[in-house]
């Protein structure tokens, strides 16, 4: 071997594979890193929604791609139809899924998106309980 510097070119190539073999450990953290933050950042976005949803709202589905990464995730939310029997009860639902809908710091597009059916809901509901309150006051009247 020819010596170099003090270091044999053993010791050199050796040093040099040893500090690859440093970078692809520190590269492979910073990876596994990155990737847990994704979850924690797409967990919190879908904890929010689960917890104002309450028993409206189903499980947190996290989903992942086949490298592991987090491409996203949801929570499955009952937005109610018009019940023109019960009314308040359908405004109720419907004013709970506006608020788990908008619940995380960054709603996405498909959040809005649920908010504003679920804002359909409400305003048919409210009309239907000023109906009921006409159609009340007319049949009162006339009793």
């Amino acid at each position: 071997m020819f010596s170099v510097g003090g270091f044999s070119q053993g010791q050199n190539y050796t040093q040099t594979e040893n500090y690859t073999q440093s970078q692809a450990n520190a590269r492979q953290e910073q990876i596994r890193a990155a990737k847990q933050q994704r979850y924690n950042e797409v967990y919190k976005h879908e904890l929010a929604h689960k917890q104002a949803a309450g028993s409206l709202g189903g499980n947190i589905v996290i989903e992942q791609g086949a490298d592991g990464w987090v491409t996203g995730g949801h929570v499955d939310i009952t937005v109610p139809g018009l019940d023109v029997k019960n009314p308040e009860k359908s405004k109720e639902q419907a004013e709970i899924v506006i608020k788990a809908a908008l619940a995380p710091s960054d709603p996405s597009g498909q959040d809005y998106k649920v908010a504003s059916e679920a804002r359909a809901v409400l305003q048919a509901a409210n009309e239907q309980i000023e109906e009921n309150k006409t159609l009340g006051s007319r049949l009162d009247i006339s009793a």
